[in-house]
């Protein structure tokens, strides 16, 4: 049973007025197996919830991370109570995967989304590679309201400060601690998970052909995902973009304007109409 620990001297008194921002991103990798896959496994894919850097442990805020998948599967929702927060499997459907995070304080709410795995290149979904994987993905950051004094000092201290705070100074374990595990047991990422019907629309690997069970690894496909400027090149590109945003979003804006006169002009006309001589 896992519980919260907190450094003496830090309550979990709510901060009135503070809030605090953390980045997160929620994605999904999937590699296609090539043209003799199996019908029901053409492709493996890992859904995962990440920090902005790749190999950034999270779990010094995060407590665990449930996957609920497709109905089909026999085990639809999938339990990682420990970094990496991610799940591996093989298939050949896209569907929405519901993602809950929970976090180390039991004081703040579950944060709960959804994630559209994508299987398929956008361009052109006939065209599938072996070595080119599908990336998708979705930066979004995570708002705490006025965060307990505890959960306020480790979000602020982040990922290595964090963990070096709670193994030098002395802790204990918050009162009103509530256990929401469940009882369920860490997920072996290195295992594959139990076979399904062949009707799902997504299956576990049993085929063992060369490789073919061993999870895909995001970390080898760093230059497909999604990651900070890096150079001024990346400034301005982003620059751009942003640039084009705004005149689109001014063009829709000047449309929405136009119909809108254009539409109390007619409810005008009506108005000062001779319904009486319109009827006859």
């Amino acid at each position: 049973m896992s519980s919260m620990i907190r450094p003496q001297g830090h309550s979990n008194r709510r901060l009135k007025g503070i809030t605090k921002h953390v980045p997160i991103i929620v994605g999904s990798i999937a590699l296609w197996q090539g043209k003799k896959a199996d019908e029901q496994h053409t492709h493996k894919w890992s859904c995962y919830v990440r920090g902005l850097n790749n190999d950034e442990d999270i779990s010094y805020y995060i407590k665990k991370v449930e996957f609920t998948l497709h109905p089909s599967f026999v085990e639809p929702i999938k339990t990682v109570e420990k970094f990496p927060f991610e799940i591996h499997q093989t298939g050949w459907g896209e569907f929405d995967i519901g993602v809950k995070i929970i976090f180390i304080d039991p004081a703040e709410k579950p944060v709960e989304m959804t994630h559209y795995l994508k299987l398929h290149p956008d361009q052109n979904p006939q065209q599938n590679s072996t070595k080119k994987p599908v990336v998708s993905e979705r930066y979004d950051e995570i708002v705490f309201q006025e965060p307990t004094e505890y959960f306020a000092y480790i979000l602020d201290k982040g990922a290595s400060n964090a963990q070096k705070m709670l193994e030098g100074e002395e802790h204990k374990e918050i009162p009103h601690h509530i256990d929401t595990h469940g009882g369920d047991q860490p997920m072996d990422q290195t295992s594959e998970a139990p076979a399904l019907n062949p009707t799902s629309l997504a299956q576990t690997s049993t085929t063992g052909v060369e490789d073919k069970n061993k999870p895909i690894d995001r970390r080898q496909f760093a230059d497909y995902l999604f990651k900070l400027p890096q150079d001024q090149q990346d400034v301005e590109k982003l620059k751009e973009c942003l640039e084009y945003m705004r005149y689109q979003v001014q063009k829709k804006r000047e449309e929405l304007i136009k119909m809108e006169r254009e539409m109390t002009q007619q409810k005008s006309q009506v108005k000062n109409m001779d319904t009486e001589n319109f009827q006859e």
